[in-house]
């Protein structure tokens, strides 16, 4: 709803995810950082990094080396029901960096892995645990997004130093490339989304 922004900050000496309370700028009324002190949600002495809002906004995606390597986990937003989502016998080298990108219905979430020799794109279901693969090859694939329909998703492929952006569906099939750039250094790609039907008139 627009009246929080979450973050992360090293703050406590270790990274940590807080919440911060907007309304006030949502109404522009004036507002000074000593009234307004940000919430810690995690405060753990581990790191905790890269929160992503789900859709409905009721549950925040991260990133946790809580178990001896980067996993992700959903918590409540007030930190509370922490669960979670990929698991150190399936990722052994932990997850990757973000971008991770919730599906528009919010019930998967995309992000990218080290299994082996490259770096692949899963699908998480916090529901069920499941884990899907969606490509493959010996080549590296990297920041997921959602279509704004969750229809599609785009991504990164190929060598760092050289990707190339392609689209499939959300179960991994029909797998395209839309991009033919040389030597085009892309790191982090993001879908538009749809303008409500106000901001569209």
């Amino acid at each position: 709803d627009g009246s929080h922004i979450a973050f992360m900050s090293n703050k406590p000496g270790n990274d940590d995810i807080f919440i911060l309370d907007v309304r006030r700028l949502n109404r522009s009324e004036a507002m000074e950082v000593r009234d307004n002190e940000p919430q810690n949600i995690t405060h753990t002495p581990i790191d905790e990094r890269y929160p992503a809002w789900s859709p409905t906004g009721e549950t925040i995606a991260f990133v946790s080396d809580r178990g001896g390597t980067f996993q992700i986990y959903v918590m409540d937003t007030d930190g509370m029901g922490v669960r979670q989502i990929t698991r150190v016998k399936d990722f052994p080298a932990g997850v990757t960096k973000p971008p991770m990108a919730w599906s528009p219905d919010g019930l998967t979430l995309a992000f990218c892995a080290p299994v082996g020799d490259w770096c692949h794109i899963y699908t998480a279901n916090p529901s069920d645990g499941s884990v899907p693969k969606l490509t493959d090859g010996e080549a590296h694939h990297w920041s997921p997004t959602y279509s704004p329909d969750g229809s599609r998703i785009a991504y990164l492929a190929g060598a760092f130093r050289n990707a190339q952006i392609r689209v499939m569906a959300p179960d991994g099939s029909k797998k395209g490339q839309i991009t033919d750039r040389r030597n085009s250094q892309l790191h982090i790609i993001d879908w538009s989304p749809i303008l409500g039907r106000q901001q569209r008139q």
